[in-house]
This record gives structure tokens, sequence and C-alpha cells, in this order.
């Protein structure tokens, strides 16, 4: 397993903190608890990749934080005017 497999595996532990946090304490096998867990590690492996993904443009020089934030903005702004 490579070092980022297991940061990885790590930061996915955190779904169930999170899940708990949301429903109250469930058992393993709550099929909603389940589908929380799931959701939650999705999302916070998504956030990872994104991060990484931002950094390395910005890094790299294929548009800067200024003007990332920028897009962001306005993406926020289309997605709540849909």
């Amino acid at each position: 397993m490579s070092e980022t497999d297991r940061r990885l595996q790590i930061l996915g532990k955190w779904r169930s903190l999170f899940a708990g946090w949301q429903l109250g304490t469930r058992s393993t096998t709550d099929p909603e608890c389940q589908a929380v867990k799931d959701h939650r590690e999705v999302t916070i492996l998504l956030r990872a990749e994104v991060n990484a993904l931002t950094g390395l443009l910005i890094e790299k020089g294929v548009f800067t934080g200024e003007e990332f934030d920028i897009q962001l903005g306005d993406e926020a702004k289309a997605l709540n005017e849909a």
C-alpha cells in the first residue's frame, strides 16, 4: 500500500464520526447509517482530490489563486440561481 493510499484510508475513517454526528448512535448494519457513511466518505475524498488538483494547477501557473477565487464565486452564484 502506498503512503497516499494509507493517508486516504485514515481520512476515510472520519465517515463514522460524521455519520454519528448526523444520525446519532446506530448499529453498523443500519442501512441509513451505512448510506450516510458512504456519502460522507465520498465527499471527504472528493474534497481532498479537489484541493490537490487546485493546488497543483496554481503551483504550475495554470491559474492564480485570485482567479480561482473569482471563478469559485461565479460557480457558487450560478448554482444558487439554478
